[in-house]
């Protein structure tokens, strides 16, 4: 199983309407608004860097309002 996080900037006005989206995503563990130089977090699940790459480009990038990702993969130590 590999882990991602996955930061997220929104347009002005689409903060709720992204989140409410990312949280229909069955790989979502969880998904939050945060503050700082992003606007959301997704914390996700999957079975490899392959779905991993076909979540962002076909669901999360394409959610309205997203405008920028940034994602960063968890690893074991």
């Amino acid at each position: 199983m590999l882990y991602a996080y996955i930061l997220l900037t929104v347009r002005i006005g689409m903060l709720k309407q992204a989140l409410d989206k990312i949280r229909t995503l069955e790989e979502l563990v969880e998904a939050e608004a945060i503050t700082g130089p992003y606007d959301l977090i997704a914390y996700v699940a999957v079975e490899g860097l392959t779905q991993l790459t076909k979540i962002l480009l076909h669901k999360i990038e394409k959610i309205d309002g997203v405008t920028e990702s940034m994602t960063l993969v968890v690893v074991e130590l």
